[in-house]
């Protein structure tokens, strides 16, 4: 209906298990077709669960390789700001305006270049 309404379409996938990120894109692409969808939608996904201890950046290059082989080459990726901050995903390697970085204000809001 968003479509039909002239409204920009954004989609959105959690990460359920991170070892199987390949099947993971490969469906979310599929849907994605089925529902049809342009190849230029932002397809966001969502890396903060179930643990930090995947090398999340290698994950993310899975997933962004699976979804580009489909046709999609709009890919942004949800987390924490820790996660960046720490090094868990890499935003020089994923691309820092590709990121969509959740940071819960408890107190004075701030700015944070990565």
């Amino acid at each position: 209906m968003a479509k039909i309404a002239g409204l920009n379409v954004a989609t959105y996938d959690f990460v359920s298990d991170p070892t199987k990120i390949q099947y993971e894109a490969a469906f979310y692409a599929q849907q994605a077709k089925a529902l049809g969808l342009s190849s230029n939608t932002v397809m966001i996904e969502d890396a903060e669960s179930p643990s930090q201890y995947y090398n999340w950046t290698a994950v993310l290059q899975v997933f962004k390789d699976t979804m580009n082989k489909a046709g999609f080459n709009n890919i942004r990726y949800y987390t924490s700001q820790s996660w960046v901050s720490s090094g868990v995903m890499n935003a020089s390697i994923l691309g820092a305006r590709n990121l969509w970085v959740a940071q819960y204000l408890y107190g004075k809001p701030s700015h944070r270049d990565f």
